[in-house]
């Protein structure tokens, strides 16, 4: 079960991710690739070394589920 702690850390990081880039309404294809480059950004931690005790590691993955809420809230929104 996911716990509140990690969910109040998504949603401090989709506040984060639109201060940076304002409302994000991106078409399907790209969201996919805002995706990918964030799932290529946990690939490289692992294949650089991972070790569980590497923070970069869990911020990339914090981000890619972030990513995919911002998907799915852009899906309800535009559906």
């Amino acid at each position: 079960m996911i716990n509140d702690y990690l969910f109040a850390e998504v949603n401090i990081e989709i506040d984060r991710q639109n201060a940076l880039w304002g409302v994000q309404d991106y078409t399907p294809e790209f969201w996919l690739s805002i995706l990918m480059e964030e799932v290529g950004e946990v690939a490289k931690e692992i294949n650089d070394g991972l070790s569980f005790n590497n923070s970069n590691y869990r911020t990339e993955l914090v981000q890619v589920m972030s990513v995919v809420a911002q998907m799915i809230a852009h899906y309800d929104r535009t559906s």
